[in-house]
Formats: structure tokens, sequence, C-alpha cells
């Protein structure tokens, strides 16, 4: 793709954007909002999962293909595109892409031979690792910073370290001596969220930022892990409770730990909050987390199903809401395993514009 279509396909993408953003003006309750479902299709197989979306509308997962391999993918206009393998390897996915189209995932040939990649314009690069072969990317911002997890040396995937690649080069982020740490999501300001190993063998949520890393509140019980954090330095992910299960979480800019609930039962976890604080997720409707379906949350109008706002097709149901970004717009995948995209709307004409758009 040259640069002239790009700049074409982007203008396109925002002009789409602006018909579909909900008017604040206008709203007077939240189920005002519906969502638009569009089915992202898979790479010629039966299986896809969404994992982030950027401001553009363009989304990332994991797909399969017609001969039954798992490729990493990113769905820009309409169309799924292969983001292929590493020479030698047999499975890919894509975790992030910013706001550029630069993605960040894996490339593996084994499940404990795997490493970091960054696929951009330029080509697809491996990133640099700490020595181990255990290797992960999952977070990247605009400026193009990306954190993730590597092994050390000699070690399994059980001993591995928070990371950062900027332009400095690659930096070890591992708090309190712990034996295993991971990066998770990373915001323009470089603040970072994801979580480490106690001594005593808990999971705790951790932020790093420019003064240094610390952990992050719970709701009581003894773990819980970040996943995503915005620009505004809010993070969202899960905390376990006193009583046992585990909820949704929100850690706001100022250090509270807000509890978001569940739809039913005990279980729920939060994959992406907006800079307008919007957050989704899954909720667990049993104990065996077979059964899910995805959520909104919103501060004023709290946890809601996602189902019960989208425009469904028969027979279909979202289980997870994995991503969203500043207009709104949802990365989610059916409870049947396929990616889809969630577009809201507030009128009739915003709907045939969507209509019309894709069809071109």
């Amino acid at each position: 793709m040259n640069n002239r279509t790009r700049i074409s396909i982007l203008l396109i993408l925002g002009v789409f954007i602006l018909l579909c953003i909900p008017s604040n003006s206008n709203a007077k309750h939240l189920q005002q909002i519906r969502y638009r479902f569009i089915d992202l299709g898979t790479l010629g197989g039966t299986y896809s999962w969404s994992t982030a979306i950027n401001n553009w509308g363009q989304v990332v997962g994991v797909a399969e293909t017609e001969t039954g391999e798992l490729r990493a993918f990113v769905w820009t206009l309409n169309k799924m595109k292969d983001l292929q393998v590493l020479d030698g390897d047999i499975v890919s996915g894509a975790w992030s892409i910013n706001d550029r189209g630069k993605v960040v995932g894996y490339s593996l040939l084994s499940a404990f031979d795997r490493r970091a990649v960054l696929w951009e314009h330029r080509g697809t690069r491996v990133l640099e690792n700490l020595g181990g072969t255990f290797v992960d990317a999952f977070a990247i911002n605009g400026k193009g910073e990306i954190v993730g997890q590597s092994t050390l040396p000699d070690e399994s995937y059980e001993v591995a370290h928070a990371v950062l690649w900027n332009k400095e080069g690659l930096t070890d982020l591992n708090p309190f001596g712990s034996t295993l740490s991971t990066a998770l999501s990373i915001n323009r300001k470089g603040e970072i969220v994801g979580a480490f190993l106690t001594s005593e063998g808990l999971l705790q949520a951790a932020l790093w930022d420019k003064h240094g890393v610390y952990p992050l509140g719970t709701l009581g019980g003894d773990e819980s892990e970040a996943y995503w954090i915005n620009d505004k330095g809010e993070a969202v992910g899960w905390c376990e409770l006193p009583e046992g299960g585990w909820h949704a979480c929100l850690w706001t800019a100022y250090g509270d730990t807000v509890d978001l609930g569940a739809l039913d039962g005990l279980y729920s976890e939060a994959y992406s909050i907006n800079d307008h604080g919007a957050v989704v997720g899954t909720s667990f409707l049993d104990e065996t987390l077979e059964t899910s379906r995805a959520f909104i949350w919103t501060r004023k109008g709290g946890m809601q199903d996602l189902n019960a706002l989208v425009d469904l097709p028969d027979g279909v149901l979202v289980a997870y809401a994995n991503g969203i970004n500043d207009f709104g717009w949802i990365a989610g995948t059916t409870d049947s395993g396929t990616a889809c995209l969630l577009i809201p709307y507030r009128s009739g004409k915003t709907i045939k514009a969507v209509r019309d758009f894709l069809k071109r």
C-alpha cells in the first residue's frame, strides 16, 4: 500500500468515525446508545478472536486459516489481513495496535519457543529479549513504545520479567526481585500497568511511572491484575474479593480502587478503558467460567450487558468485549468464537451511513 492510498483510507475512516460518534449534547439516557454488529469473519477457517482496536477502527487479533493454522490479523475497511508468521514458525497472534497502524504480538514455533514481533509498514521485526526463548509483546502506545515479557537465559516461562522496548532499547522492568512479572499496557505518558508475583506467591497488579513502580490497591482479596491503562492514568483489570471470586475493577488516577461489579455471580474482568472512562470486559455467569457475556461500564450507567444494546443476528451473543476506542467502538468476540466489531449509533441515519460504508 503506497502512502497516498493509505492517507485516502485513513481520511475515509475518519469521516466514517465522525458519523458514528454518539452526540453527548443530545444524550439523555445511556440506553439511547445502541450498537451495530459487524462480523469480522476469519482467514478462511472457523475461528477468530479480537484483542484490541485503535481510533481508526482497525481491529487486531488471531484467526484460523482455511488450512487450520492460527495467524495474527489486522482488520481494516471490511477486510481481514493475514500478518503471517516468522520464518520457520507455525502460529502468530496480535495483541495491540496503535493509531499509526503498528501491531505487536508474537510468533512461535512451539509452546516454549516464542518471539515478540512488531508488524509495521516497513516490514516485520523481531524484538530484542533478555536471553530467553519465551517472549511476548502485549501493547504499543502512540509513540511506538512497547511493553511485554521476556524470560531469562536458561529459564522456563515461569521465570519471566516485565520489559519495555523504546528508543533506548530493551529495559528490564521486573519489580521487587520477583520471579515473575509482566507489563500489559502502556499509555502515551509512558505509564505502564501489569502484574508481578509476590514473595508469598500471590499475583499483584502494579503500576510503573516516572517515579518508580508501585503495587495497586485491591478489593480486599489477595490477588489482582491490571490489563489496560488509558492516557488519563486510569487502569482496569480484576481484583479478588474477600469472600472469594473476583470482580472487574477500576484503579483511578487518584489511587482509588473501584469495584465494577458483575452481571451475575462473582466473576468478571475488565479488559480495556478509553479516555472517556468507558470500560469493557466480560462477566462469567457460572463457576466453570464457560458461559460469559460482554459488558460495558460507565460512571453514569454502571455495568450493562452489551447484548441488550446490540442489534444482534439471531442466535448470536457477544461473550467478550476486548477493546474500546475513544469513539466508543468495541472489538469483541462472540460465544461461537468469531471476532466482531460493535459501532455505536443514535439514529437511523447513522445506521444507514454504516451500511453504505461497509458496502464499498
